[in-house]
């Protein structure tokens, strides 16, 4: 599941990794659902378009443009399945920008759950899979909002939950944002990165709050795990 997640790069570092025109942006440490957050589509280089969504999906034939509330994630295994995401998986493909992303990780007393954050072992950007929707109603009201694709997490990630964001290299990216029409071959892309992109740690608990959006979020409250090593 992807359900909270950080993005605190300096813009220009985006911009060059996701090969799009410079734009402003703020950076964010705990990113909840229902907020706008960064999307990026478009297919080949010099083509890309940045813009911003709701991160929730609405689907245009919705009749109500809150009922895509609980549509934060789209899992991988049944974008063709299911009416909410189909047409978008074939017309509306984007990426999140993302630095990482957090889950809870039990701790030491059965009811508690430590926040831990994943993120890219390397300090570049990462690139969630997603799709995008544009809703509009009888009075001109227009929504844009979007879904994180998720698939089965693999390795010791599926420790922490059994699923996780869909993470894009640069091929990937590409191959991803340049699919149009009805082809299935994006399908193939849908699936856990390799461990070695991503490095865990446990982070504060002020993240459990998404009234808190600052750096503390990320403090590191102990050694670097070895979930990974």
């Amino acid at each position: 599941m992807c359900g909270r997640f950080f993005l605190a790069l300096d813009s220009l570092v985006l911009s060059e990794a996701f090969e799009i025109p410079h734009w402003d942006f703020e950076p964010r440490y705990n990113i909840a659902p229902g907020q706008e957050i960064l999307l990026v589509k478009g297919g080949r280089r010099k083509q890309r378009s940045a813009f911003h969504a709701r991160w929730g999906l609405v689907p245009s034939w919705s009749p109500n443009p809150n009922k895509g509330s609980s549509l934060i994630n789209a899992r991988s295994e049944s974008l063709l399945e299911k009416a909410s995401f189909r047409d978008s998986y074939y017309h509306r493909r984007c990426i999140v920008p993302a630095q990482g992303f957090y889950e809870w990780s039990k701790g030491t007393k059965s009811s508690s759950k430590n926040p831990v954050a994943v993120s890219s072992a390397s300090g570049s950007p990462l690139a969630f899979a997603a799709i995008w929707d544009r809703w509009q109603g009888a009075d001109g009201q227009c929504v844009t909002s979007c879904a994180i694709i998720t698939c089965p997490a693999d390795g010791p990630l599926a420790e922490l939950h059994p699923r996780m964001p869909v993470i894009l290299g640069r091929k990937g990216v590409g191959r991803w944002l340049d699919g149009a029409g009805r082809d299935d071959r994006g399908l193939s892309l849908l699936k856990a990165c390799p461990e070695a992109w991503l490095k865990v740690h446990q982070v504060s608990p002020r993240v459990n709050s998404v009234k808190n959006d600052d750096p503390q979020c990320l403090e590191v409250i102990e050694p670097e795990p070895t979930l990974f090593s």
